[in-house]
């Protein structure tokens, strides 16, 4: 019997290798494989890497608590939710039809979106799928998943339930639409000091100087300190520094080569407790035909967008978009601080 144990081990290895080869590639089980889109422990994953054909890449990576993209700037956190809720809750309707299949399959060769799951710092993806374009209806999104470094046999139509929209937009892969749109987040309590000027007109223009831990000096454009404002005036002012953001980036913008050389509408320069510095530049925006108000109350044609501004910042690398109905809480004047409110009028 001895003599015959070597055979029945090797024997038995056979058996369970052809069992586990039989159930690792039969039919039903590469298609559960292949369909299986969704990463539930979403709070595992620590690198998401997404490229399309185009050569875009966008990185999504964790820092120190921090999603950061391509490792540089801090991402949008509406476009993170967006992103990590399809790859948390994404469900397989149904495989694509036989006679769309092929379809499907010339038209993401030619353009998709590679998605690469990383989970807990593992060096290599837990899962690796293609995104393509929308159903007929637009309630569905082709993908399909990778298997041994390409597509896999069949393509499937994906959807987040109760969410009646495809998913291609949220797997976008330009860096720029992943960064943050937070211009400034500050207040009186982390801002050493702020200097406002206005270069059309420079008697508007003021500094503020933190003296003490909660108090600040105000001077004038001409660098003078003078009678001084409530200091729940100043503290008001520097709090609307805490909510400050963008439109849109028009770093592509070919306006940005036209509108940068032109004289500003004002400078603003921060320097934080923490050492850090910000300066921005706003520019007026000539009147064109994309400029919703044309006209003033009396009739006259304006000049200038009255909604809008440009704005250069991030050490003038970044130009973007602004709206006044965001900014307009801070462009105040040295004057603006002395304002007294009207005395109520009897009826």
């Amino acid at each position: 019997m001895k003599k015959f144990f070597p055979y029945i081990i090797a024997f038995v290895c056979l058996i369970a290798g052809v069992g586990y080869f039989m159930y690792e590639y039969s039919p039903s089980t590469l298609e559960k494989k292949e369909s299986q889109f969704a990463v539930p422990n979403i709070g595992d994953v620590t690198k998401i890497r997404l490229t399309d054909t185009k050569g875009h890449i966008a990185e999504l990576s964790l820092k120190d608590k921090k999603w950061i993209v391509n490792g540089k700037y801090e991402i949008n956190k509406m476009s993170q939710d967006l992103l990590f809720a399809a790859i948390q809750k994404l469900e397989t309707n149904y495989r694509s039809p036989d006679n769309a299949e092929k379809i499907v399959f010339k038209d993401m060769a030619d353009q998709h979106t590679k998605c690469e799951v990383y989970l807990n710092n593992e060096d290599k993806p837990s899962k690796v799928y293609y995104v393509g374009g929308p159903t007929a209806d637009g309630e569905g999104t082709y993908m399909i998943m990778e298997r041994n470094g390409q597509m896999a046999g069949h393509s499937y139509v994906t959807h987040i339930p109760g969410v009646h929209a495809y998913l291609t937009g949220r797997y976008y892969p330009e860096e720029e639409r992943w960064r943050s749109i937070w211009v400034f987040r500050d207040n009186s309590e982390n801002i050493q000091s702020l200097k406002v000027t206005y270069h059309r007109e420079l008697q508007k223009s003021l500094e503020l100087t933190k003296v003490g831990k909660d108090s600040f000096v105000l001077a004038n454009s001409e660098g003078k300190i003078l009678e001084q404002p409530k200091q729940k005036f100043i503290h008001q002012y520097l709090d609307f520094y805490n909510e400050l953001s963008l439109e849109q980036f028009e770093n592509k913008n070919p306006a940005k080569d036209t509108i940068t050389p032109n004289e500003p509408y004002c400078t603003i320069s921060m320097k934080r407790m923490d050492k850090t510095e910000s300066n921005m530049i706003i520019y007026y925006i000539p009147v064109n035909d994309q400029t919703r108000v044309q006209f003033d109350d009396e009739g006259r044609k304006l000049l200038y967008d009255i909604e809008h501004f440009y704005i250069l910042f991030n050490d003038k690398k970044d130009f973007a978009l602004i709206q006044y109905y965001t900014w307009g809480k801070i462009l105040h004047s040295y004057q603006d601080f002395f304002l007294k409110p009207e005395a109520s009028k009897k009826p």
